[in-house]
């Protein structure tokens, strides 16, 4: 529950993972039944909503990143943070995630993307069904 995530402190992974859940919840599929991994779902439908927000997120307001890295490549990176939290990795902000700049910036990010997302399923409930049911029609279509 969105409002919940609050509870967790800004400094805790945990509240990544968290957000990320909301994410995963509106857009994915399971990927055992999907052809698409759930970082490929998300980088590809995050993208799509992210053109339908009617306040686009500019990743360069919130990440000091080169100005052609994409809105897809963030997402990438931001779900190997993600998964590196999950697996109890080390985070890594120096090298493979520099683009991400740190924690706090990541927290501010996917906050904005999370609600952006849920205001989008109010405006357009259908789109985000037909978006969760997407890669579960092809990968029936491909069997």
């Amino acid at each position: 529950d969105f409002t919940n995530i609050f509870e967790i402190s800004k400094k805790s992974p945990f509240r990544i993972i968290g957000l990320f859940s909301i994410l995963e919840h509106l857009v994915t599929t399971n990927p055992l039944f999907s052809d698409k991994s759930i970082n490929k779902q998300l980088q590809s439908k995050l993208n799509l909503l992210n053109n339908r927000f009617k306040n686009k997120i500019d990743i360069k307001q919130h990440f000091k990143v080169h100005p052609e890295i994409s809105f897809e490549k963030i997402i990438e990176k931001l779900y190997t943070y993600r998964s590196d939290i999950a697996h109890g990795n080390n985070v890594d902000f120096e090298d493979k995630l520099k683009e991400l700049n740190n924690h706090d910036k990541v927290q501010s990010f996917l906050t904005v993307l999370v609600k952006e997302c849920i205001k989008q399923s109010l405006i357009e409930p259908q789109l985000i069904n037909n978006l969760r049911m997407l890669n579960l029609q092809v990968a029936k279509v491909q069997k």
